[in-house]
């Protein structure tokens, strides 16, 4: 039976207090078939994801998808991370010369998590 995105973010944030691999509170990664056999879905669509995010966000933590699979951590596993300064950025700043046509004809909208959570 399909679980609602709040009852596999429960089961996500239970696994992160989980000891496993020697550690307990640190982050992890899930396969992509493993979320689905937690989640009791044959396909984790992106409002599926989008919603357990949402709901994972309210306590702090994070599900962040790549190809082969998912890293669940907390908010805070990111804060040692090395942060961009303004100095650097500046370099890459469009010049104010430079017409910009914004074209957003190509862009993809994103569905909230109201819109088909399943």
């Amino acid at each position: 039976m399909a679980r609602t995105s709040a009852e596999t973010a429960t089961i996500l944030s239970e696994l992160y207090n989980e000891t496993f691999a020697r550690d307990s509170y640190e982050k992890f990664r899930i396969t992509w078939s493993q979320l689905r056999l937690l989640s009791g879905t044959p396909k984790l669509t992106d409002n599926y994801l989008l919603a357990v995010n949402q709901v994972l966000g309210e306590s702090g933590y994070t599900l962040v998808p790549l190809d082969d699979f998912l890293i669940m951590a907390q908010h805070t596993d990111f804060s040692d991370l090395r942060a961009v300064p303004d100095r650097i950025i500046e370099r890459y700043l469009p010049d104010e010369d430079d017409d910009l046509e914004l074209d957003d004809d190509d862009d993809v909208e994103i569905e909230g998590p109201d819109d088909d959570e399943s």
